[in-house]
C-alpha cells in the first residue's frame, strides 16, 4: 500500500511539473477571451437558448402594435411601426433557427 502512495505522489509531481498550476483568474481570464474554445461540437454554442427568448419577440410586437394604432395621425408613427415590426420579423426568425438548432 505504501507504494501506491509514492506512486500517486511522484505522478502528482511529474504532472504538476508538465501543467504548471494556474490560478482561478487566469483560466477564468483565458475563457472570456475564448469563450467557445471548451465547446465540443458547434451546436453546443446554443445549449442554453430557451424558449423564453420568444417573450422578446412577442414584447416587440406588441409595442409595434400599439404604436402603430395610436390614436394621433402623425406619419412616422406609421413608419416607426413598420420598423419595429421589421425588427419583430428578423428577431422571431434568429430565435426560431437557434431553437431549431438547439433541437
Amino acid at each position: 500500500m505504501h507504494s501506491k502512495t509514492t506512486t500517486h505522489a511522484s505522478e502528482a509531481t511529474l504532472s504538476s511539473e508538465i501543467y504548471p498550476r494556474r490560478s482561478r483568474l487566469e483560466t477564468i481570464k483565458e475563457h472570456i477571451h475564448h469563450p467557445m474554445q471548451c465547446l465540443d461540437q458547434r451546436r453546443d454554442a446554443v445549449r442554453g437558448f430557451s424558449p423564453a427568448w420568444f417573450t422578446a419577440s412577442m414584447s416587440t410586437g406588441i409595442v409595434a402594435v400599439i404604436i402603430h394604432n395610436f390614436p394621433y395621425d402623425w406619419t412616422p408613427l406609421r413608419f416607426i411601426a413598420k420598423a419595429i415590426a421589421g425588427l419583430n420579423l428578423l428577431l422571431i426568425v434568429a430565435f426560431t433557427v437557434l431553437f431549431l438548432w438547439r433541437l
